[in-house]
């Protein structure tokens, strides 16, 4: 019993310390965070109420400082006629789109039907 206790008063002992833990900085850069994230993202682009594409995205990401979306994880885009009838099928590994021009870059084993 008294070993137990002798042993306790140690661990008792020792466990206290002056020693403060300091959290790890962070080395994270805001301007290069997306302000927007989304997966298996789906958007619709429309003009006076009619649907013109549809793009579907595996990863976007929204990047406010650039002016720039940065889409990969596949990206498949539908194109429609004025009838709403799909048009056109683009299909990419990859893309950017220029937010400020409103232009999509689409890289990587890209087809176009």
């Amino acid at each position: 019993m008294k070993l137990f206790l002798i042993l306790l008063t140690l661990l008792a002992i020792s466990s206290c310390s002056n020693q403060k833990v300091k959290p790890s900085s962070s080395s994270l850069n805001a301007e290069k965070l997306p302000a927007q994230e989304s997966w298996d993202a789906t958007v619709f682009f429309s003009d006076s109420g009619r649907t013109t594409a549809v793009l579907k995205a595996g990863h976007l990401r929204v990047f406010e400082e650039s002016r720039e979306t940065l889409l990969d994880d596949g990206i498949k885009v539908d194109f429609y006629s004025e009838a709403g009838n799909k048009t056109t099928t683009l299909t990419a590994k990859k893309g950017r789109v220029d937010d400020a021009t409103r232009d999509l870059y689409a890289i990587d084993s890209v087809i176009v039907v």
